[in-house]
């Protein structure tokens, strides 16, 4: 059914509220319809504002602030924190509010200040703020508009001052409209203070984004660029302002801002040298003792025509109590309401564009160049699949309509759709959503319709209604360079404001759009401002349309948007805004729930490719998203999302350590009776956090339910317990991320109600549940999914025992459990001490270099783990860098360092403190061998390390590239429980092969990466191929085998066998070509029991190949032995019923500095055993019920070393 927005709307149009201040001069006023908002006649928020003598008080739960228009002038008189209860507009000199340069045609410039006496107060108007729902209009706050012209008639204009308060927890948007009053001549502001305010240089910190990366400064702010060493870092300036005063409050100043201005159509590779800066900047007691926002003339000069009114820059400041997490926070609360959100839980689609040549459709090089792709693509793979895996949307790129300015497919599309009806008609059948790219210029990078053109704006409006109307389109995609500078003075712009013009027209479209059509998502790229430089573009607040989001975050991440980059936007665009392009179907859950973080998440693999989109994990996501959009999760997730944890140092520091995670958030209802905390530890290495829920209700207790789903698509129900919820904040909420498969966690908050019984959960397939509790029982009812076996979350919060209760559903969906107490069982305890590595980001260490080096230079790349590396380039072998820095803890540690590989690189040898660490490594690495940046972590070996401070020293060791460079990202220093760490060579350890299969050397240029610059390949033609290595150890004892391998096409699948039995799995060496053309990797193969010093033979049997494999053959580069530890307790244990035991434990074979009991962590394996035995921190069990639990103890500081007990009470 088509929406209809006559009969949707027509009720609640109306007329806004006009009135005129007393003794005012001035009262003309043009009536007539505001066409910027949905007016009503009704003012159901009329508290937000206040008539007072000569002007207003704005004022909701957070702020309030005092307007005046005295003497011929307006002012923000008072802007008060009400939630720290501390007044802000204190230095007289910084209540300017605004001053502008304006310079009549063929005249003279002059200044006109807000607070110069010389205005004429005119009319004003109450406008309320309003969102479109599916359901309906929602008053969201309310507008005061008032119109001041100048006394002085030689300076025609007119500034209408809008002042927007939102309700809640919000802040206050200010911005102007500026018309020009003169009949035939035009009117130029040349410079501006856009808004300024008297805001205190009390103690603080300052924190803001000069581009996505946030920085912070004790002292002032200045507007001019902090790094001018190019063109295009010269154009950045801070994008907003945070302000955490050491009192334990703050405001935000937020302005609506590009991210560059582009000069002219720029140059393609060379955007730099036509980037300017953005069109305004923040100065923050730079020179002087207030702060504002004011004009780059050479970005922008609004150019007003006669009679002209044209909307000025806005502003948003918020206000906040706490640190600088509430101060971001505070801003996604006024942005929610600003950017009207709503149905805001996450949504994943396909996208064709990665795979356009799979999809069909014209060639993105020749457009001339038709290629037809698979006939009914969509209809045989994309829509089918995506509907399988769960997914809200199909998005079809019909080559981002870049060649045409109309509505009609491509031919090279037909073969694939079929025809527009026939496309949308399929999804609509399916319920999935329609998303498209489309221009809004009709042409290519720099090309097409000026948007800053009225006619332009209008034509594409037409076509946009249409394809939601006739189509269906729920989602909008918009790309291309269309901010270029039009450098011709036309009708309707100039070179100085051409581009300004397009932004703020094509923003205000899309918001007409979206206030019309709730159904309706768009989306703004990078790509908008600036011609493509991928690593220098991005988005700012001006490109935000209602209810819309980005693709943003130029140097986190590069081109792929992860949840790292989204994370880095946190407090600079709403968390609504943020998209993720990297969706995979990896089967992992620590993937899939980190895209619960974005708005969006785009699949770009082609699903019709079972190497992208392999049967199982499209099941274990259709797992996922069947919980994830159940409705109880939906509601949940579509609420506000509120950080939890990003990495230490997160709520204090601009500089955190973003790289270690875990990234952690939650959501909450309105009342704080539920609560829904979301882990994943992707792309971080840190094990584990105790958790500050801090947005919890302090006066309640909170049962805490694990729900994750494991990736085997079970979920890994436990009852985790009740807690205070300042209990909740300190200590906080263990998250053990090594608890399941892979590193992914799901926790449901329920409010404790009452003393009885009561469920903390209710699974995805579950309508409704009804509880009769008492003290000691309850009976569950429960209505749900016909035939379908059920679960509950059954807790006693006052005794904290609890446990998951499954519930059989009959024909009609109903079932019900009776539950005791008694058959309750205490808490699943989480550890809560997490041992991390030490991580030493190269970019920011202490450096030195040898004097006689050629260059060094630190490199920005969002693939780097800290978003940037150190390059170093030598002229000759001995020349050295050097990283200086403090290693907290002494400890044995193994050293490891990130380094980045290229053609151009040599070798290196790495010295600590003097002494060589390990091997010399050579980095060369033909260039685009396999994604991924050419970042590779390599092992220095074992190293006991004192607390204090120490030298890394890299120097060089020769080259077989073209030339001596050294590419360093990171140096990790990993506690090590293992005493010895051996690697040999495969080429050296090479002893026997199956009957007629070859073997060789090989050292060809492309494999110089190899340890040693060779590694071994078996020729194996077929399964059962064997190839043997032989290789001598120190002494008897554990052993764990890891293999360098290097990954190729031809390359088969092998299992390791030791003395006839197999070590571990399966390992396979293919590599799809979609992924490069080789890449090593190190696979840990298992643990082996060797009963003697010297020689061990080691047989890598061919087993297979995957079917995309050419080759069954086997390349080894080589293999190292470790020392393996463990712990020795007995592993069949028997505890008579209502007994305690604590087993005895001894280490064996641990470094001694580790190898204390008290760094044993002790836990139950599976459900079943919690009703068996209890398990106390030091390892105590005590049998509670008959039968056989299962019970694991393991090193704090490595999960590998650890052993099972089967614990029986008869």
């Amino acid at each position: 059914m088509k929406f209809s927005r006559r009969g949707f709307l027509g009720a609640a149009v109306g007329t806004a509220a006009v009135g005129a201040i007393a003794g005012a001069a001035g009262q003309g006023y043009a009536s007539g319809k505001d066409s910027r908002a949905i007016l009503s006649t009704s003012d159901p928020l009329a508290e937000l504002i206040t008539p007072i003598s000569n002007g207003w008080v704005l004022e909701n739960d957070s702020i309030r602030v005092q307007v005046s228009t005295a003497s011929g002038s307006i002012t923000i008189t008072s802007l008060y924190n009400k939630l720290a209860g501390t007044e802000y507009q204190t230095v007289a000199n910084g209540r300017t509010l605004f001053e502008y340069e304006v310079r009549p045609e063929s005249q003279t410039s002059s200044t006109v200040r807000a607070d110069d006496g010389g205005w004429s107060i005119g009319q004003y108007r109450f406008v309320p703020l309003n969102m479109t729902l599916h359901s309906g209009i929602q008053p969201i706050g309310r507008a005061i508009e008032v119109d001041l012209t100048r006394t002085n008639a030689a300076i025609p204009l007119t500034v209408t001052a809008v002042f927007e308060v939102y309700e809640g927890e919000t802040g206050i948007r200010f911005l102007t409209r500026l018309k020009n009053n003169a009949p035939s001549a035009k009117l130029t502001i040349v410079n501006s203070v856009v808004m300024a305010m008297g805001f205190a240089n009390a103690a603080h910190t300052l924190h803001y984004p000069p581009n996505s990366w946030w920085k912070s400064t004790r002292g002032a702010l200045s507007p001019a660029p902090e790094d001018t060493s190019h063109p295009g870092r010269a154009a950045e300036v801070p994008k907003k302002v945070i302000c955490v005063y050491d009192s334990g409050d703050g405001w935000s100043f937020s302005p609506e801002l590009n991210w560059k201005t582009q000069k002219g159509k720029g140059e393609f590779n060379s955007a730099n040298q036509s980037m300017l800066p953005p069109w305004a900047s923040i100065n923050a007691w730079s020179g002087m003792q207030y702060i504002h926002l004011k004009t780059n003339p050479e970005s922008l000069q609004l150019v007003l025509f006669p009679g002209e009114t044209f909307d000025y820059i806005a502003v948003n400041i918020t206000v906040f109590k706490g640190d600088l997490v509430d101060g971001k926070f505070a801003d996604q609360m006024h942005f929610r309401k600003r950017f009207r959100y709503h149905d805001t839980a996450a949504i994943f689609n396909t996208n064709d564009w990665d795979h356009r040549d799979r999809a069909g459709y014209n060639n993105y090089d020749n457009p001339n160049d038709i290629i037809y792709g698979v006939e009914n693509f969509y209809y045989t793979d994309a829509i089918p699949k995506a509907e399988q895996a769960g997914f809200e949307m199909v998005m079809m790129d019909d080559h981002w309509n870049k060649d045409r300015d109309t509505l009609e497919l491509s031919p090279g599309r037909v073969p694939a759709i079929g025809s527009f009806d026939q496309f949308t008609t399929t999804l609509r059948g399916k319920g999935l959503l329609f998303g498209l790219w489309f221009s809004l210029c009709g042409g290519n990078h720099n090309q097409g319709r000026d948007l800053a053109d009225p006619a332009n704006i209008a034509f594409k409006k037409a076509q946009i209604k249409e394809l939601i109307e006739e189509h269906d389109l729920a989602h909008h995609m918009i790309d291309l360079t269309e901010y270029w500078q039009n450098s011709s003075v036309t009708s309707y712009s100039h070179p100085s404001d051409n581009v300004y013009r397009k932004a703020v027209l094509s923003r205000n479209m899309l918001n007409e759009i979206s206030d019309e059509y709730p159904q309706y998502r768009p989306k703004i790229t990078s790509e908008l401002d600036i011609f493509p430089s991928q690593t220098d573009r991005s988005t700012s607040l001006i490109h935000i349309p209602h209810n819309g989001w980005n693709t943003a975050g130029c140097g986190v991440t590069g081109e792929d948007l992860s949840i790292r980059t989204a994370i880095v936007l946190f407090g600079h665009l709403p968390v609504e805004a943020t998209y993720i392009n990297s969706g995979k179907m990896t089967g992992r859950m620590e993937d899939y729930y980190s895209y619960m973080y974005a708005r969006n998440t785009k699949f770009a693999e082609d699903p019709s490719n079972p190497n992208n989109w392999p049967q199982a994990h499209i099941e274990l996501m259709g797992v996922f998203n069947q919980w994830r959009r159940s409705p109880r999760v939906h509601a949940l997730t579509s609420e506000i999302l509120r950080p939890v944890f990003y990495g230490e140092g997160w709520d204090t520091r601009s500089d955190w350590d973003i790289m270690a995670g875990p990234y952690i958030w939650m959501y909450t209802d309105d009342d704080r009776k539920e609560a829904l905390v979301i882990a994943t530890g992707k792309m971080g290495y840190r094990r584990g956090v105790s958790a500050d829920l801090r947005w919890l209700d302090a006066d309640h207790n909170y049962m805490v339910s694990d729900v994750t789903i494991d990736d085997t698509g079970e979920h890994t129900y436990a009852y985790r317990g009740t807690f205070a919820a300042n209990a909740l904040r300190a200590p906080g909420l263990p998250i053990d991320l090594d608890e399941n498969t892979t590193r992914g966690k799901a926790f449901w908050v329920r409010r404790v109600e009452g003393r009885n019984l009561q469920v903390a959960y209710e699974d995805e397939f579950i309508t409704s549940v009804e509880v009769k509790a008492t003290r000691q029982s309850a009976v569950v009812n429960v209505v749900g999914v016909p035939n379908k076996s059920v679960t509950v979350m059954v807790v006693d919060p006052i005794r904290n025992i609890g446990k998951p209760v499954s519930v059989a559903l009959n024909s009609n969906g109903r079932g019900f459990a009776t539950v005791l107490a008694s058959a309750l069982f205490p808490p699943v305890v989480s550890r809560s001490r997490f041992v991390n590595p030490t991580m030493i980001e190269a970019e920011s260490a202490g450096f030195a270099i040898d004097s006689a080096a050629q260059e060094w230079r630190k490199v920005d790349e969002g693939y780097a783990s800290g978003g940037a590396w150190v390059l170093a380039t030598f002229t000759a072998d001995g020349q050295w860098m050097e990283f200086t820095t403090n290693v907290p803890e002494s400890g044995f540690y193994r050293v490891d360092v990130h380094y980045k590989s290229n053609e151009s690189r040599g070798k290196s040898a790495l010295l600590l403190d003097g002494t060589q660490l390990g091997e010399t490594y050579n980095h060369y690495y033909t260039i685009g061998r396999y994604p991924g940046q050419e970042f590779r972590e390599r092992s220095h070996g074992l190293k006991q390390i004192s607390a204090g401070e120490h030298k890394f020293r890299f120097v060089c060791a020769g080259t077989s590239g073209s030339k001596r460079e050294i590419g360093v990202d990171y140096i990790k220093l990993t506690p090590s429980v293992r005493k010895t760490w051996q690697r040999f060579e495969a080429e050296a350890a090479y002893s026997a092969a199956s009957a007629g299969t070859g073997v060789e050397n090989v050292s060809d240029p492309v494999a110089t990466p190899a340890n040693s610059g060779t590694w071994h390949k078996l020729n194996a033609s077929q399964a059962g191929n064997w190839v043997e290595y032989t290789v001598n150890v120190p002494a008897a004892g554990r052993y764990r085998v890891q293999t360098t391998i290097k990954r190729h096409a031809q390359r088969g699948q092998y299992k390791l066998l030791y003395n006839g039995s197999q070590v571990g799995g399966i390992t396979d060496q293919f590599l799809p070509t979609n992924l490069g053309t080789y890449q090593y990797a190190e696979i840990d193969e298992g643990v082996i029991n060797v009963a003697a010093a010297g020689p061990v033979t080691l047989r890598y049997e061919v087993t297979g190949k995957a079917s995309a494999a050419t080759g069954y053959l086997l390349a080894t580069d080589s293999i190292v032995m470790i020392a393996e530890p463990y712990i020795e307790v007995d592993e069949q244990i028997t505890v008579p019923l209502w007994a305690s035991v604590t087993p005895v434990v001894q280490l064996r074979d641990f470094v001694a500095q580790y190898a204390s009991l008290s760094d044993l962590v002790w836990s139950i394996v599976d459900a079943p055993s919690r009703a068996i035995v209890t398990l106390d921190p030091d390892g105590r069990i005590s049998a509670i019920g008959r039968g056989t639990a299962h019970i694991r103890v393991e090193s704090v500081y490595d999960d590998k070393i650890a052993t099972d007990i089967t614990i029986t009470v008869p």
